[in-house]
């Protein structure tokens, strides 16, 4: 025959009951096909021969067929089997013609030229020459125009382990940076888009706390609701306009504040000179031009003074604004708001 395609493997989907998969070239025979069933997470899994499928159409210009195995209820079918091997849903199924690297004709000496075998042993050329194509055309190649001074390297295994295939200054291939380093980096780079994302929203939440409008409730990154400081300055500002509170000068030191006659607010007065608090009543001693006459001291709100209990028959607390005086007959007056 003559060898008209290049065509050496077909690719079909799975789909967890389909069993028959059909191939469209040439082979000699059922162990020239590799069988590779592709899950939807990317595993590959080669397929066994007479294990997992069955081959047919061996020697057959226009292919054959492979029937993957599986309980089909009649135990006499070539492809029965209690195991079901199926390709699930969402799987791939690439069938390939592998033939061996063998030259298997032999010529006979002064026999018949063997047209039928030597045809067949330059298709067996022309499939391994199609084989070997093909797994070329999935290779990584520099083109026409690239020049690549050397494609082999000398470093060896513990040397490059852990390592990454590069190019060097020259363009020219190297064993370079080891894969933990790349993996560091692109956790680093994640880390730092997350420590920029994190920064941001901390910068959102500093905003939110400090300038959110008044009267309007903010969400923190966390899910923390409330209000922001500018909120509350703004409602403590009317608070105090509200209370109506005179402004404090440096003359006010010292004063009350008192609710003003017009019950309007409020205002500053000075303290009153004898608002008395504490009261001490006792005898003037003897010696002195009052002795025996009875003596009161008090302290002043505002003023100063020590006074010793032990000195007075008597003593008392009194609330602001009682007054109590003796009287030029020696009498205790008491004066009451």
């Amino acid at each position: 025959m003559t060898v008209s395609t290049t065509l050496n493997k077909v690719s079909a989907n799975g789909d967890g009951s389909t069993h028959i998969f059909n191939y469209t070239f040439k082979i000699f025979a059922d162990t020239d096909l590799q069988v590779i069933v592709r899950s939807s997470t990317g595993v590959e899994t080669t397929q066994q021969l007479n294990v997992n499928y069955v081959v047919t159409g061996a020697n057959s210009d226009s292919g054959g067929t492979v029937l993957f195995k599986f309980n089909t209820g009649n135990t006499s079918d070539i492809n029965y089997a209690t195991a079901d091997s199926r390709p699930p849903s969402g799987s791939t199924v690439t069938i390939t013609r592998i033939v061996p690297l063998t030259q298997v004709t032999d010529y006979v000496a002064n026999d018949p030229f063997p047209a039928d075998a030597h045809e067949t042993a330059l298709d067996r050329l022309t499939f391994i020459v199609q084989q070997i194509q093909e797994e070329l055309d999935r290779c990584i190649k520099a083109s026409p125009t690239n020049t690549i001074n050397s494609t082999a390297f000398t470093v060896g295994v513990s040397d490059r382990a852990d390592r990454l295939f590069g190019f060097d200054a020259q363009g020219e291939l190297t064993v370079s940076t080891q894969a933990s380093d790349v993996a560091n980096a692109q956790q680093n780079a994640s880390n730092a888009a997350a420590s920029n994302t994190s920064a941001g929203n901390h910068k959102d939440d500093a905003q939110k706390l400090a300038t959110n409008a008044v009267d309007t409730q903010f969400t923190l990154t966390d899910g923390t609701t409330g209000f922001s400081a500018l909120h509350y300055f703004t409602k403590s500002s009317q608070i105090a306009t509200n209370l109506n509170l005179p402004t404090i000068t440096n003359s006010d030191a010292g004063k009350f504040l008192r609710v003003n006659s017009g019950l309007t607010g409020y205002e500053f007065i000075s303290p009153p000179s004898e608002n008395a608090v504490f009261y001490g009543l006792k005898k003037d001693e003897a010696g002195t031009a009052t002795y025996g006459k009875l003596r009161q001291d008090n302290s002043v709100v505002g003023g100063g003074g020590t006074y010793t209990l032990s000195d007075y028959t008597s003593y008392f607390f009194a609330t602001a604004g009682v007054g109590f005086n003796v009287n030029a007959s020696g009498h205790l007056t008491i004066t009451t708001p």
